[in-house]
């Protein structure tokens, strides 16, 4: 039987969009998102147009980091190896905020948890060529990121500030991530979906909220970069950087400061690493 793919935030924006294009080539799919009933309608339009899909549903809440672990021990009682981890789940920081564990809800949710997801997953990952994917943002918004050992903050972040250093540290992530499942085959991008239609406005200011509404008239429903990564051989060469097309975006990283960040990381999760 073919490995499944788990694909976090699938019931709309790039999530949805990917989870519509692995279902299309019949590929057996793990589905998690938030909210429960749109999880469960995301899948039954899912197994109408593509019957050959197997679809297995958990819904996780990623501002809740147990039941991040909950999700990662739920998947490896589905399969014993993943073909590979979409990260579309996220959402932009409007107001300053924390979570119960105390961090940035922003930079944990789109960060931390799939950080941590990641490295309950990697032995299920390292079981064969497996692909990574993770929404990260255009490279030239991408500034203003403080050293790795110092974020992980405990303590609201500016509105918007956690957006951005949380896909800082998703390119960051992809590089080291890329670097540990190398040796198995693995691959792993942080990437730039293009321009789709999303909620993220859902909780913004009523005239970034009204903004947001209207230009998702305007969007399109697909993220051409994202399916590019899913299944193109020509996308392995990108592995461990942060792609914008079918080209590696000019925002690069060091890897130096990628390791230390994955090691901070562990400490703040309180992860062994060893």
């Amino acid at each position: 039987m073919t490995a499944p793919w788990l694909v976090l935030g699938a019931t709309g924006g790039v999530g949805g969009s990917l989870a519509r294009y692995l279902a299309s080539r019949g590929q057996s799919l793990l589905l998690s998102a938030r909210t429960s009933s749109r999880l469960e309608a995301t899948a039954q339009e899912l197994s109408s147009l593509h019957p050959g899909s197997r679809i297995r549903l958990r819904p996780a809440d990623a501002s809740k980091l147990s039941e991040v672990r909950a999700l990662a021990s739920w998947v490896g009682e589905q399969t014993d190896s993943l073909a590979g981890v979409v990260h579309a789940g996220g959402r932009v920081g409007w107001h300053p905020e924390l979570t119960d564990e105390g961090f940035d809800k922003t930079f944990q949710v789109n960060y931390l948890a799939p950080f941590l997801l990641d490295f309950l997953l990697e032995p299920l990952l390292r079981k064969g060529p497996s692909r990574v994917l993770l929404v990260a943002g255009a490279g030239f918004t991408l500034r203003g990121f403080p050293r790795p050992a110092s974020l992980l903050p405990r303590q609201p972040l500016k509105p918007l500030d956690g957006s951005v250093w949380s896909a800082i540290a998703k390119v960051h992530h992809a590089l080291e991530l890329g670097r540990r499942l190398k040796d198995s085959g693995g691959l792993a991008f942080a990437f730039h979906p293009g321009f789709l239609k999303t909620g993220m406005t859902r909780e913004a200011p009523w005239p970034i909220r009204a903004a947001g509404s209207l230009g998702n008239f305007f969007l399109g429903d697909r993220s051409r970069t994202g399916e590019f990564l899913l299944d193109d051989p020509a996308a392995a060469q990108l592995s461990g950087g942060l792609v914008d097309g079918r080209h590696r975006s000019s925002f690069t990283v060091d890897p130096e400061k990628a390791r230390e960040l994955w090691n901070a990381s562990l400490q703040a999760l309180a992860l062994d690493g060893s």
